[in-house]
């Protein structure tokens, strides 16, 4: 019979998401380091897994660290690195290639973004005209969660196929450049494309009290050095779900680190003292 095998899971604690998934994992009997204390290069006993927090960069002063034949789960990496972890006999998993682990995400990172947008307006859900830029997970969940709660959503995307998506649920549907002269008639636009798409000439378009919400990931949305000479109400909001719900959040990790690496989840139970 094949031997079953077993992990030490050295865990990245700069994100809270990554200090519930810790704990939780401790729960479960496991073998848990912290990766900056460095404990496991010397008592780490079994396959070694790294758990990266979903905000952390790889590069190649972490490559470094890692050792040969380990587990590594982060964001992303670059094509190089990638190569470079081949090589150095490294299996590489990427969180979000999980569907299940990306979709929870995406509904947690616009819970999180309806939370803030309730915090800043002076009105309530009904009343606002909201334009979300972009039709991916994020896109969707957000568009979903504000319409549920009663907001007038318009969707904007690139993307033909998106564009055809939405208008299933959406009377609102705009390519980018015929949004352009409907910029002044929304209260808040949420963005979740990487890529730069309210320049100076979009946010000089809009109207004094909107609010602008950049849920995108690197280059983002926003030119956020225009935003810097404008009078403008532009906020990024990354890493939504490590600040708003990092239990649940961490909660999802672990399943989907567990389903990858094929481990029964269980918790040890505490044996009474009497």
């Amino acid at each position: 019979m094949a031997k079953i095998q077993t992990y030490s899971f050295i865990i990245d604690l700069t994100d809270t998401r990554n200090k519930y998934l810790f704990e939780s994992l401790q729960e479960t009997g496991k073998e848990v380091f912290a990766y900056a204390a460095g404990g496991w290069l010397r008592e780490a006993s079994d396959k070694k897994v790294f758990l990266f927090a979903p905000t952390t960069i790889i590069d190649d002063e972490i490559f470094a660290t890692i050792p040969s034949y380990s587990i590594v789960f982060c964001t992303s990496a670059s094509s190089d690195l990638k190569l470079k972890f081949k090589q150095k006999r490294v299996e590489l998993h990427f969180y979000f290639d999980d569907e299940e682990l990306a979709v929870s995400n995406a509904y947690l990172t616009a819970e999180g973004a309806l939370a803030e947008i309730i915090r800043v307006m002076s009105r309530i859900l009904p009343d606002l005209r909201v334009a979300v830029l972009g039709f991916g997970r994020v896109g969707r969940a957000m568009s979903r969660i504000l319409l549920r709660n009663g907001s007038e959503v318009c969707i904007v995307s690139r993307e033909q196929s998106e564009r055809v998506a939405a208008s299933n649920f959406y009377r609102c549907v705009f390519d980018f450049e015929s949004f352009k002269p409907h910029l002044a008639e929304f209260d808040v636009i949420v963005n979740t494309v990487p890529s730069v798409v309210l320049g100076v000439d979009e946010l000089q378009r809009v109207k004094k009290d909107c609010f602008i919400l950049d849920l995108a990931s690197k280059p983002y949305g926003v030119d956020f050095e225009a935003v810097k000479d404008l009078d403008v109400n532009a906020v990024l909001l990354s890493g939504i779900p490590g600040k708003t719900a990092p239990q649940t959040a961490a909660d999802l990790i672990k399943t989907s680190v567990f389903k990858t690496l094929n481990i029964k989840e269980t918790k040890v139970v505490q044996k009474s003292k009497n």
